[in-house]
């Protein structure tokens, strides 16, 4: 097994085994007496060092639970612009490029809390990248604790 270094001090990563008995796997750097704290997840037998463009953080590499198929994500909500989990393609490449992020003709707010309203095109289910919405992820500023989705007609939000 070829030997992988830290990408904060340069000492060699180990791998370990999860204390949880899933079986599971996770690099630590062997300098942590050092003081260095740096971990990453295992990627078939490799640690997954790539970093988020956004934030910089090392990116999660993880299974899902629901449907047992990898996926690549930065959990650092509180550093992305938009204040959400960013995912990115299994290889740690982006999932959106620019030229496919939709454009809004301007700038909305909530009806409800006055947020300023994202615009997204839709990830999951039967429209999954066939239709653009508006959402407006201040779910405490809301009535019922929700994030309010809003439908989308050529860049402005329907109410």
């Amino acid at each position: 097994m070829p030997t992988y270094y830290c990408p904060r001090c340069q000492s060699p990563l180990k791998r370990y085994t999860r204390r949880d008995d899933t079986e599971k796997h996770f690099w630590s750097c062997t300098g942590y007496r050092e003081g260095c704290t740096f971990i990453c997840d295992d990627c078939r037998e490799e640690p997954f060092l790539k970093t988020c463009p956004e934030c910089g953080n090392v990116l999660a590499w993880k299974i899902s639970k629901k449907n047992g198929k990898p996926y690549v994500a930065c959990f650092n909500r509180e550093a992305h612009a938009d204040g959400g989990v960013l995912f990115f393609n299994e290889d740690g490449t982006s999932r959106d490029t620019a030229s496919e992020r939709p454009t809004a003709k301007g700038s909305f707010n909530c009806p409800e809390c006055r947020g300023e309203l994202l615009y997204r095109r839709v990830r999951n289910g039967k429209y999954a990248g066939k239709k653009n919405i508006f959402l407006c992820p201040n779910a405490e500023s809301h009535s019922d604790g929700k994030v309010r989705f809003f439908e989308d007609d050529g860049g402005v939000p329907l109410f």
